[in-house]
């Protein structure tokens, strides 16, 4: 049973822009300076990325961290002008452009001023220095409660508490890995506002740009470069009642839902890619540039947060069209989340649908329930495992399938049965 508190929510999740010499489209670049490689007689990132949003009622903009590529005023400002057009297009204000920050959000040229031969003390100095940059220069984030350290704080709307922590704040040219790090302030920070458990009268969002945790990739990857307090903060968002978390770093999407002992609710994360860096940062273009549309419709019982994510790929000849599902972007192009559910209840609620089908007509052809109609269960698993263990459970029972989900499907008994 789900209640009908808070209201629904859209937010537009964009990662990764590495707006400046990483970025794959002019669109993305300093003008004066534009990286070798673009895309060139392509189809306007931000144009058909305005055309494909604009009717979706976004509540708010978020930016997982990597505005720029290296951290520099003019990258910082080439980027907030581009996410400001984007966000007017979309009737967005400017207060509810949300971002974190970065590890390439670090003036790194900032951080080598000191030498190597300089004291550790200095060398933290200009630290905090080249990471206050777009602090400096950008639009100062509406925070209901500041925290310690630049890119860090509580945002509240009428139907939102988004919380930003700055991962990318330690991070310096010369890290081997572009590990991310909270440090005791922002910890201190997190923990008085996650410390207890958060009311369910709106959608509670962590935006941070690092992974938290080492993620089980579809290939192999060596991945050193996740948040060292990673154990910590996935502790406290559990036990606070975090919906949804939305960080990028990672340019490999990835979307799931966990549960951990001692948590008050499942919490929702998303991977976002990247919405404009280039291939070479891609897996030498394997995976494509990617943005979201998470939007929150419910609440189950159990508080956990039901809604949906809508995934875009970038096509040069298209434009951003609906993600297509495979090993690299393990994302439908609509992929619903709610709670955890394991294999057993999936298979018990798909007995449920085909037997409830069955007893409905008499006849040896008959519709399955239509997939919006679906038991949540179903509806969270991506499509093609869907279909597999329809193919599978129907097989068994000696019934051939026309069509698959989310199409209509039509069942008959096998000839032979």
């Amino acid at each position: 049973m789900e209640s009908t508190k808070p209201q629904p929510l859209t937010l537009l999740v964009l990662s990764d822009l590495h707006f400046g010499n990483l970025a794959v489209s002019k669109e993305f670049a300093l003008p004066e300076a534009p990286p070798s490689g673009i895309i060139s007689g392509a189809v306007s990132m931000k144009e058909s990325l305005i055309q494909v949003t604009k009717n979706e009622n976004v509540g708010a903009i978020l930016v997982a961290g990597d505005l720029t590529s290296c951290g520099s005023p003019e990258e910082f400002v080439g980027c907030m002008s581009t996410l400001e057009e984007i966000a007017q297009q979309l009737n967005v204000s400017q207060s509810n452009i949300i971002y974190a920050y970065g590890n390439h959000d670090v003036d790194w040229q900032i951080t080598r001023i000191p030498g190597k031969e300089s004291s550790g003390t200095l060398k933290e100095l200009y630290l905090r220095v080249g990471a206050c940059v777009g602090d400096i220069l950008l639009p100062r984030v509406n925070y209901d409660d500041k925290g310690p350290v630049p890119g860090c704080g509580l945002i509240q709307g009428d139907n939102f508490r988004i919380f930003v922590v700055n991962s990318g704040y330690y991070c310096s040219h010369d890290q081997k890995y572009r590990h991310g790090k909270l440090g005791e302030d922002q910890r201190l920070w997190l923990k008085e506002h996650l410390g207890q458990k958060l009311d369910d009268d709106k959608w509670h969002v962590l935006l941070l740009h690092h992974h938290p945790f080492n993620y089980r990739y579809p290939f192999e990857v060596e991945d050193i470069s996740c948040l060292e307090e990673g154990d910590f903060l996935m502790d406290l968002i559990g036990k606070s009642g975090i919906d949804f978390v939305c960080h990028g770093h990672r340019h490999h999407p990835m979307l799931f839902t966990e549960i951990r002992t001692g948590w008050i609710s499942p919490v929702t994360l998303l991977c976002a890619g990247s919405l404009a860096v280039n291939e070479q940062q891609r897996c030498g273009g394997q995976i494509p540039n990617l943005f979201h549309l998470v939007s929150f419709e419910s609440r189950l019982d159990n508080r956990s947060a039901v809604g949906r994510v809508k995934t875009f790929e970038y096509s040069i000849a298209e434009g951003w069209k609906a993600s297509l599902y495979d090993a690299r972007v393990p994302l439908d192009a609509v992929q619903r989340f709610a709670d955890v559910y394991d294999h057993h209840s999936k298979i018990n609620d798909l007995s449920q649908v085909i037997e409830s089908c069955i007893a409905g007509t008499g006849e040896g052809v008959f519709d399955l329930t239509k997939y919006e109609d679906l038991p949540l269960s179903l509806q969270c698993m991506p499509i093609r495992e869907l279909n597999k263990m329809l193919r599978s459970h129907l097989c068994k029972q000696k019934y051939q399938i026309i069509g698959e989900f989310p199409k209509s499907v039509m069942v008959r008994k096998s000839r032979n049965a």
